[in-house]
């Protein structure tokens, strides 16, 4: 079995050391938190531009259908120039004793919008804590609220809910196939592989699959 075919790239998918998984980090919301978003920042050195934080607002047009609110909100933005500039991402911001585990304010045509995103790794939310946040928006311009997580959902309507998978399928997979960037590629095939494996006391927590590995 060890010899076979299979085997061998079953190994090299799965078996594999990531940089997270070697500082045993890759549990931890902040380590996933800073990736998403120096993926998401067009101004780091990934060589992506806007087209990761493109994508991400497609995938929330596509998640939040029945909410007309939202889907307004998220998808003038889309229809309008593509010439975003960036005004703050940061991986932690904290506001009124509360803290939003992303942060992406930009702005589209002198219109300002900011994408909240509430990350939960292998946890759930703390009581009541996506209706704070909620109530908190509302001092900002055009906020759109995001809860991601494995599969869990959020306690307030106002948050599009997606999951791991829904990102490694809209947006790192897409990427990785556009980007001729090596070192982005490289980083890319290195996230997918931590959210495919993370370990944890008794065993391991898949996140997403990529096709890769569903074709295994």
């Amino acid at each position: 079995m060890y010899k076979s075919t299979f085997y061998i790239m079953w190994d090299q998918l799965y078996n594999k050391d990531t940089l997270l998984s070697i500082t045993k980090t890759d549990k931890y919301e902040q380590s996933h938190s800073q990736i998403i978003r120096y993926i998401l920042d067009p101004n780091e050195k990934h060589g992506l531009g806007i087209k990761p934080l493109e994508l991400f607002l497609r995938l929330l047009v596509i998640k939040n259908l029945k909410n007309e609110t939202l889907f307004k909100s998220s998808n003038e933005l889309l229809s309008k120039s593509n010439k975003y500039n960036i005004l703050v991402a940061v991986p932690e911001k904290t506001y009124k004793n509360s803290r939003y585990d992303i942060y992406i304010e930009f702005e589209v045509n002198n219109k300002k919008s900011c994408i909240i995103i509430e990350n939960k790794v292998l946890s759930t939310e703390n009581k009541n804590q996506t209706k704070k946040y909620s109530e908190y928006s509302k001092d900002y311009q055009n906020p759109i609220l995001v809860y991601l997580s494995n599969n869990d959902k959020s306690e307030s309507i106002d948050f599009i809910n997606i999951t791991y998978n829904d990102l490694l399928e809209y947006m790192i997979e897409p990427l990785y196939y556009y980007t001729s960037n090596e070192n982005t590629k490289n980083l890319l095939k290195d996230y997918i592989r931590i959210i495919s494996h993370i370990e944890i006391r008794g065993g391991s927590v898949t996140l997403a699959m990529s096709n890769e590995e569903k074709n295994y």
